[in-house]
């Protein structure tokens, strides 16, 4: 406090105008600073979630291939799988596909495909067009020529093809008729389509004025003599056909026991392969004979080994599709089941069962392709086959035959079957375009 007439010495705190300029000031630097931090806050926060959505945005990018990619994998399981699956939990997000037949010219069995994934509020979809690849061993029953069948008809467990229509003059007729276009695979009966095989191969040979059966191995040399039997009194010839006639249990099995058989598996093989397509030594019939085979038991034996009676007359490997590059006569079964240790049942150019008679190829344990390179006839006999049939003319049945999938038989084929390629893999969509939509 300073009196009156006091002389003030130091600093004299002065307070109006300037102070407020003072205050003034400090807001303004205050409000400055707050404004760039709030700037500096919103670039920072904009920069993390534009981050944040560019990384949504590429999870979302590989949920929707990764839909694509299942959707793939179950036409592998099911080449005629449309039913597709939507929002299934995966990772920070989810995933969907769409699935239906389309038209794409030039494209077999087009489909479009949709694969959708979303994170957050971020969705990214994939488009796929193409064809789909449908292997001959997905199916239950291929019949390439006609399906007709009367009375009781035929019963199939499985996807059926059929290439040039079918009689449904049959009320029981229990099958279901898909639209694929479906090709045989490209077979062999060579031994070197059997590299884990025992490989017979029986030719028809004429000695004086009666026949008899020269036996080679899978290098072609004979071993008729060191095996003891030349199928003698089991073979006759009419014209160009060799019959070979193996009737009754025991000559079943002393030929067809896989242990102690003629036609027996070495040590260290897998399977075994008689071959009865070869064209005989003889002329006549020489190279235009054929044969006809006969097995025949009474108690419903069962054997193991490959039936082979269908030539190859073609050069390519695409004529191994084509029937009519394969030459050979009927497999008649009665009373037998061919229960295959290779995955293969029977090669035969024609395969026919007897009149009231009971045949079985492939079994629980041992389910079997079935290839016939020319027609399946069954007339009042029943045929039942766990595996698969290919049959690459026409089928005709007039009594029960029944199909049923078991595709186990995979697992014994011979190698060749498993690898061939081009349009026949399974589970790999031919892409004809793709898109991000």
């Amino acid at each position: 406090m300073v009196l009156k007439g006091e002389t003030v010495t130091g600093p004299i705190k002065r307070m109006g105008k300037e102070d407020g300029y003072v205050m003034m000031a400090a807001a303004v630097f205050a409000f400055v600073l707050l404004i760039g931090g709030m700037a500096v806050f919103s670039v920072a926060t904009g920069e993390n979630r534009n981050s944040n959505h560019e990384d949504d945005s590429w999870r979302a990018y590989f949920l929707a291939e990764a839909a694509i990619e299942r959707g793939r994998a179950q036409l592998l399981n099911d080449a005629a799988w449309r039913t597709g699956f939507s929002d299934v939990d995966a990772g920070a997000g989810t995933y969907s596909l769409t699935i239906r037949d389309t038209v794409l010219a030039g494209v077999p069995n087009p489909v479009k495909m949709v694969g959708t994934g979303k994170v957050g509020d971020v969705t990214r979809s994939i488009e796929i067009l193409g064809g789909v690849d449908i292997t001959a061993f997905e199916h239950s029953l291929i019949v390439k020529g006609r399906l007709s069948t009367w009375w009781l008809g035929l019963s199939v467990n499985g996807l059926v093809h059929v290439g040039q229509g079918e009689d449904a003059l049959n009320p029981y007729l229990d099958i279901g008729i898909d639209d694929f276009d479906v090709d045989p695979p490209p077979l062999g009966t060579e031994p070197a389509f059997f590299p884990n095989s025992t490989y017979y191969s029986v030719r028809a040979v004429n000695s004086g004025s009666k026949w008899y059966g020269r036996i080679y191995d899978g290098d072609g040399i004979e071993i008729s003599t060191a095996l003891g039997d030349s199928l003698d009194g089991l073979i006759d010839v009419q014209g160009d056909q060799v019959n070979y006639t193996f009737s009754g249990d025991a000559v079943i099995a002393r030929y067809f026991d896989a242990t102690t058989g003629v036609f027996s598996m070495a040590p260290g093989d897998t399977g075994i392969v008689v071959d009865f397509g070869s064209a005989p030594i003889s002329d006549p019939p020489g190279d235009n004979g054929y044969a006809r085979v006969v097995m025949s038991t009474s108690n419903a034996m069962t054997i193991h080994t490959t039936i082979v009676n269908s030539r190859f007359t073609g050069t390519t490997p695409a004529q191994r599709r084509d029937k009519d590059y394969w030459y050979g006569g009927p497999l008649y079964l009665n009373k037998l089941t061919v229960a295959p240790f290779n995955g293969i049942g029977v090669i035969t150019k024609d395969l026919s069962s007897w009149l009231f008679t009971h045949t079985s190829i492939g079994d629980e344990d041992l389910p079997a392709l079935v290839c016939v390179t020319g027609d399946v006839t069954s007339f009042l006999a029943s045929m039942s086959i766990r595996g698969q049939v290919i049959c690459w003319d026409d089928w005709i049945s007039l009594i029960a035959c029944e199909v049923q999938r078991d595709n186990g038989f995979k697992a014994n084929l011979p190698p060749y079957l498993l690898d061939i390629g081009g349009g026949d893999v399974q589970g790999t969509l031919e892409i004809a375009d793709w898109r991000e939509i």
